[in-house]
């Protein structure tokens, strides 16, 4: 997916590229644009983090940069908390499945 330099980026980029897709019957409707206020507190956000992808073969800088959004979204309040997604090996064969569907 997109990698972006902070989450302001992401934002941005989200609202140019989160578009339905008539021919991806995976894809959802139109939504409301993303907002955000740098003020604003994470108090009572937890963010799950799949730890097996932040393993052996991670780009260093990417990780570097994963870890350290991670540290600014608990200096806002955030919770991290480990995750496990033990069937994700699966998940683009499920893709393939289902989008002809």
């Amino acid at each position: 997916g997109p990698m972006t330099r902070d989450v302001e980026d992401a934002a941005t980029l989200l609202d140019v590229i989160a578009k339905p897709d008539p021919r991806d019957t995976t894809s959802v409707g139109p939504r409301e644009p993303v907002r955000l206020d740098k003020s604003e507190r994470l108090d009572g956000v937890r963010l799950g983090l799949p730890r097996q992808f932040m393993a052996e073969g991670i780009d260093p800088d990417v990780k570097a940069v994963v870890e350290e959004n991670l540290r600014k979204a608990i200096e806002l309040g955030a919770a991290v908390v480990d995750v496990d997604l033990p069937h994700a090996e699966y998940a683009l064969a499920a893709y393939y499945l289902i989008a002809p569907a």
